[in-house]
């Protein structure tokens, strides 16, 4: 039987804990798993928003936002890319104990981006929309957990 790895746990997760969608990205050369997901917000006065690449559309929203994880010596990426970025432990992975505060603070995150998403379209002084992952709040959470189960990075 093959040993579960931590992309399995954060998928059933994610499925039990979110109602959003969501996808991975696995880049097996730069050994990164982008976890990629969507707020979906209805626009109903049909309000015209330009998107990251310049596109008008005045449809609803899906706004999309990714979490990376990656090998700290041999991936390399631009953090600026991401809505936030964690390191994997070369042969332990990453814990349940960490996946599962990581799922329970990214519940809290989507659900007040889903509400600023709304309030972005009704708000004409906000320019940008942008997800925040309040980082500090995440470490203070993750600071006392006592992590025991540990699942690999996936095997190919």
């Amino acid at each position: 039987m093959a040993k579960i790895n931590f992309v399995e746990v954060l998928e059933t997760l994610f499925e039990q804990e979110l109602p959003n969608d969501f996808e991975f990205i696995w880049d097996k050369k730069n050994f990164t798993i982008a976890l990629c997901f969507i707020i979906d917000v209805h626009n109903p006065k049909h309000i015209e928003l330009i998107d990251i690449d310049g596109a008008e559309s005045a449809d609803n929203i899906a706004y999309e936002d990714a979490i990376l994880f990656y090998h700290p010596i041999k991936s390399k990426f631009d953090p600026k890319e991401y809505l936030a970025a964690f390191p994997y432990q070369d042969k332990k992975g990453l814990s349940k104990e960490f996946l599962v505060a990581l799922i329970a603070h990214l519940k809290f995150v989507l659900s007040e981006g889903e509400s600023d998403l709304m309030d972005f379209l009704t708000d004409d002084l906000q320019d940008v929309f942008e997800l925040n992952f309040h980082q500090a709040d995440f470490q203070q959470k993750i600071e006392n957990i006592e992590e025991t189960e540990f699942f690999a990075y996936p095997k190919y």
